[in-house]
Order: structure tokens, then C-alpha cells, then sequence
């Protein structure tokens, strides 16, 4: 796309708001590729046991960010997102900030995605003496019990068509 994009862009004379349209879709795309080759780079590290470094970290920050950036598509599609964080809370783990981000992005936006209009997104964490259990509900289709066993082999699909 970003190729055809830079083609287009070049093929006649376009006017200055033209061009910055173009050049925003096209950072988009950027972007796109470069979450692809970090994914794809994480995967190698992960196959060859190199394991990211863990350092202390409180999960509450990085939650309430995720919850108010997804809020706006929630609201746009119909979707109650919700959350119980106590924003004065901790919610400390050994993890690798970057990891947990994509993870808990994963989960909330595929909730939000496969939840109807006027349905309900839930995000619960909860701290004890050793872990930190974080989950999230939804009001959504679910999964089918075939595919539970699968949910974590990578690539796995349950949409055959995908």
C-alpha cells in the first residue's frame, strides 16, 4: 500500500493539503510495518529462548492509559468500556513494559471488536501478596469450547477464513 501510495502521490501535481493527506496515510502504514517487524522480531528472540528483561512495574498506568485511549472506539461502536482500577493503586509485577502493553491492547481490543452494540467490556485487576490477576470481560460472542485449547498456539485463528 505505503508503495502505491508514493506512486499515486508522484504520478501528477497535487496541492499541499492533498499531499499531507497522502503523507499521514502513509506514516500510518509506516507504523503498521514497523509493529509487524518488532512482533516478528520478538517471536525470533522468543524461539531462540531470549527472553526480554523483566523489571518492576505498576500495571495501573499503563491499564488506565489502554482504557482511556480504547473508550473513544468503544463509545463509537456502542461498547460500554468499563474498569474497576483504583486509580491511586499499585498493581506491581516483574514484566517488560512493551510486552504487557501489546498484550493487554490484544485482549481489549479483540473484547471490544467481537462485542455487540450496547454490550459491556470489563477490565478487573486485582492485587495479592504474590500476583497480580488482571481480567477482561465482555458481553461479546465468545469463544467456541473447540477453540479454547488453542488460544494460545501462535498464529491460531478461529475464524478459518483469516
Amino acid at each position: 500500500m505505503l508503495k502505491a501510495q508514493l506512486s499515486l502521490a508522484r504520478s501528477r501535481p497535487r496541492d499541499a493539503e492533498t499531499l499531507r493527506g497522502m503523507m499521514v496515510d502513509m506514516e500510518g502504514d509506516v507504523d503498521r510495518m514497523t509493529r509487524l517487524i518488532e512482533q516478528m522480531l520478538t517471536l525470533t528472540a522468543i524461539d531462540q529462548e531470549q527472553l526480554p528483561s523483566l523489571t518492576p512495574l505498576d500495571l495501573t498506568p499503563l491499564l488506565q492509559r489502554l482504557i482511556a485511549q480504547l473508550e473513544p472506539i468503544a463509545a463509537a461502536k456502542g461498547v460500554v468500556l468499563q474498569s474497576d482500577l483504583d486509580p491511586a493503586g499499585v498493581l506491581l509485577v516483574m514484566g517488560n513494559r512493551d510486552q504487557l502493553h501489546q498484550l493487554f491492547t490484544n485482549l481489549l481490543d479483540n473484547a471490544v471488536k467481537y462485542t455487540f452494540s450496547r454490550g459491556t467490556v470489563t477490565l478487573t485487576a486485582v492485587q495479592s501478596s504474590r500476583w497480580v490477576q488482571v481480567s477482561v470481560a465482555d458481553s461479546g460472542i465468545g469463544i467456541a469450547p473447540e477453540h479454547l485449547p488453542h488460544l494460545s498456539d501462535r498464529f491460531y485463528r478461529t475464524d478459518s477464513a483469516r
